[in-house]
């Protein structure tokens, strides 16, 4: 609407200017501040007559374009408009100077006026064509203008709407990786102690409602994260009792403020138990903790030899998850420690 009414105005202060020349050159009229009722009924009518036929021609320029746009190159299409633009001017000025000329002479009897004149009158009609021109190059200006910004708009939002449909794709992979191995080790809890299959179940219904929670949501607060990962060694420890070490040190001050994707930690600590090797005399120590704007986990490199080849879903997702939220994760090995730091989002920002 705004750039539809900013539109208007300019039009009409062209118009406005081009009739104070007109009336400025034409010695018919005396000067620009002639108010007779000549005067005002000429400036009156030229003013609602190029409206009307700036709106017709833009519209007819417009439709040409789309109808003709496909069969030209661009050259050859702005040549083409250019020559109907041109043919437009010249037939809307001479038809102006004929409606000027006719309602002289009906209206007001100027017909000795007129008689001594050509038609189409030579002062009159080269200037209303260069009027004309500027008039359908700011038109065209302003159209393309409009579009350009409109491109602008339909393209970021197909990219915001691609990158959302590739980040739900990413977090729609974590919940039949993640839920095939809970159900393994669920299969044998049942078989071995009961009553502690229970509690597992119970824990593994709160992963997935978590995860039913949080399918919409790009970031969540840490603790929720946090809560979502004790469910989850909660679960993993049932299967391997003092095989792994957790050691979570994180400010409880700072994990309702700072942000991080879904299931990431989650992810991480997957991902370690999954290359690394350990057992009951020599568990896998497993750290989470903070570094400056970063949330990091640590553990010791035990690589163990894969049966297959890695499926990427884990470290993998993350990364893209966080590039595609304009954020990389650091990824570091050295003095036999594999660390991950993932940054802290500001929830306030999202």
């Amino acid at each position: 609407m705004r750039n539809i009414w900013l539109k208007y105005t300019y039009q009409l202060a062209l118009l406005l200017i081009m009739n104070s020349l007109i009336k400025g050159f034409d010695s018919s009229f005396n000067g620009v501040f002639d108010f007779s009722l000549r005067s005002v009924l000429f400036f009156l009518g030229s003013v609602v007559y190029w409206m009307i036929m700036w709106s017709v021609s833009s519209y007819l320029i417009t439709k040409i374009g789309k109808r003709v746009g496909n069969h030209f190159k661009p050259i050859v299409l702005f040549g083409f408009l250019s020559i109907t633009v041109l043919g437009i001017s010249i037939a809307t000025a001479i038809f102006f100077n004929l409606l000027y000329r006719e309602s002289d002479i009906r209206f007001f009897g100027m017909d000795t006026l007129w008689a001594s004149v050509p038609f189409p009158h030579p002062e009159l009609i080269y200037p209303l064509i260069l009027i004309s021109l500027s008039i359908f190059i700011i038109d065209r200006f302003i159209v393309f203008t409009t579009q350009l910004k409109d491109a602008e708009i339909y393209a970021a939002h197909l990219e915001q709407d691609s990158i959302q449909a590739k980040y739900d794709a990413l977090k729609s992979q974590i919940d039949p990786h993640f839920f095939f191995n809970s159900l393994s080790v669920l299969t044998s809890t049942i078989q071995t102690n009961p009553e502690l299959s229970i509690e597992y179940i119970h824990n593994l219904s709160k992963l997935y409602r978590s995860l039913l929670e949080t399918k919409t949501a790009n970031i969540v607060p840490v603790s929720d994260e946090l809560g979502f990962l004790n469910s989850y060694i909660f679960l993993i420890k049932i299967r391997y009792p003092d095989c792994l070490n957790f050691q979570i040190v994180l400010n409880p001050k700072n994990i309702d403020k700072s942000g991080i994707l879904p299931n990431s930690l989650q992810l991480l600590v997957e991902n370690a138990i999954k290359h690394n090797t350990f057992k009951d005399d020599d568990p896998l120590d497993i750290e989470i903790f903070e570094e400056g704007e970063f949330i990091c986990t640590r553990n010791l490199i035990r690589k163990k030899k894969l049966l297959g080849p890695s499926t990427g879903i884990g470290l993998e997702n993350i990364r893209r998850r966080y590039e595609l939220q304009g954020y990389k994760i650091s990824i570091r090995e050295d003095n036999g420690y594999f660390t991950v730091k993932l940054p802290k989002i500001e929830i306030h920002q999202r």
